[in-house]
């Protein structure tokens, strides 16, 4: 419920979510964990639209084809939780500002190769 608030400018949903876990008592990881797979469930309901809404996602669909649309599904499930894994390690063993600008780097590569491609 909290995630809906994360739609405000300037609101982290990551924050939205690990600060209200923290008071029911999660421990820091076990909080972060669980945002982390929030964030996939948000992001699942997110690709839903499209396909309620109209024809587009459905459209898109038909002509990858049910497999490669399948498969892309799950590379993508995978690629999140080793993401999730790989960032909870990093963040027991390094300073917040070290992870802060490694996922600001990868932000930032992953948008200049999606600018590269969509040119």
């Amino acid at each position: 419920a909290c995630q809906g608030f994360a739609a405000l400018p300037g609101i982290s949903r990551s924050r939205v979510t690990v600060t209200p876990l923290l008071t029911m008592g999660y421990s820091a990881k076990g909080a972060i964990r669980l945002s982390f797979l929030l964030n996939v469930v948000a992001l699942l309901g997110a690709g839903a639209v499209p396909l309620l809404a109209d024809d587009g996602g459905l459209e898109a669909i038909r002509s990858l084809g049910i497999g490669s649309t399948i498969a892309m599904l799950v590379v993508a499930a995978i690629v999140s939780f080793f993401t999730i894994e790989t960032v909870l390690r990093l963040a027991q063993r390094l300073k917040t500002s070290v992870i802060t600008y490694f996922i600001a780097g990868i932000t930032l590569i992953a948008a200049l190769a999606g600018l590269m491609v969509s040119s």
